[in-house]
């Protein structure tokens, strides 16, 4: 029977902290195996690698002229249209995709999509967060939209966007959560004073996942969530909280996909002003926190992808 990855849920101690490219995918272990988990270190397969504990997230952005051309162009159907910087004309975008992620005594290999999709044949991947995660499922998603696919099965699932390729029984989805947590809001009651102009507050129950994700993590087999975008790890104070994060989560079957780093070298890659509407920036300002498409995701894509084949080929 074909491996499966079950989705653990987050613990309440950290489901509420907001952390920006931490995002967290579970473990596979064998359907054989009834009575425990048997996890896996995601480590990378390539025979090039020279050490067993090879780091894919330490290493540094080399300029590469001769880095091949993305799958994919601005006519992807998959473009939200403010993060399709080929089509919104951004300055550089040559120069922003001739740069590749090199990590230290490491190679990293660009995603086979067929290879990909075969080992993961009758199996399905979820996304569950807030627009970071939306902006990850996309550039992961453009990879493989060239393939067989049909658009309409993941709203079943009642995802927000996705995409199934009935060659190989794989669904690829995203779910909304702004926050891993469930939360609700509150209006201001009317008896109390409107001097300092606050309409209401938001509950949060940080012990409670949210419904947004919980009813769906039997179905897929990797899960991968962010727990925010208002913390992205380049103050003191974010630091400290991505630090306490990983240490939380030492010893867990919860697995780290830590992106925070190489992304940080990256501040050219951003959407900016170029939204692809007149006058967008002077109206929302500029978006510098998600990503160019194509741009830095491609190289998340390649990393997720990499470590999801190592644990499928090596059981």
């Amino acid at each position: 029977m074909p491996t499966k990855l079950y989705s653990f849920i987050i613990f309440p101690s950290i489901i509420f902290i907001s952390l920006v490219f931490l995002f967290l995918y579970s473990t596979f272990y064998t359907n054989n195996s009834s009575s425990s988990l048997q996890t896996k270190r995601f480590l990378p397969s390539s025979p090039s690698s020279s050490s067993s504990s090879c780091d894919l997230f330490k290493g540094q952005w080399v300029l590469d002229t001769t880095k091949p051309k993305p799958f994919y162009d601005e006519t992807c159907p998959f473009h939200r249209n403010a993060w399709n910087c080929l089509k919104n004309k951004r300055d550089n975008m040559g120069i922003i995709n001739s740069w590749k992620w090199v990590p230290k005594d490491c190679s990293l290999e660009r995603i086979d999509p067929w290879r990909f999709l075969g080992l993961m044949r009758n199996r399905n991947i979820g996304f569950v967060g807030d627009s970071l995660n939306e902006n990850f499922l996309v550039f992961f998603s453009v990879f493989l939209e060239w393939l067989t696919w049909m658009l309409g099965k993941w709203k079943k699932k009642f995802a927000w966007r996705g995409a199934y390729f009935p060659k190989y029984n794989v669904m690829v989805a995203y779910h909304r959560a702004v926050l891993l947590a469930k939360y609700k809001w509150k209006p201001k009651q009317s008896t109390v004073s409107d001097q300092d102009g606050l309409k209401g507050i938001y509950r949060v129950d940080v012990d409670i996942p949210a419904d947004e994700w919980i009813s769906i993590t039997d179905f897929y087999d990797v899960l991968v969530f962010n727990t925010g975008h208002c913390n992205n790890g380049v103050n003191k104070e974010a630091r400290k909280l991505n630090h306490l994060i990983k240490e939380a989560l030492q010893g867990t079957d919860i697995q780290l996909l830590d992106l925070t780093h190489l992304s940080e070298f990256r501040a050219d890659a951003h959407p900016a002003i170029w939204l692809g509407k007149k006058d967008a920036a002077s109206i929302w300002g500029q978006d510098c926190m998600h990503w160019c498409l194509p741009g830095v995701p491609d190289t998340w894509v390649d990393i997720l992808v990499q470590l999801i084949l190592s644990s499928l080929e090596t059981g």
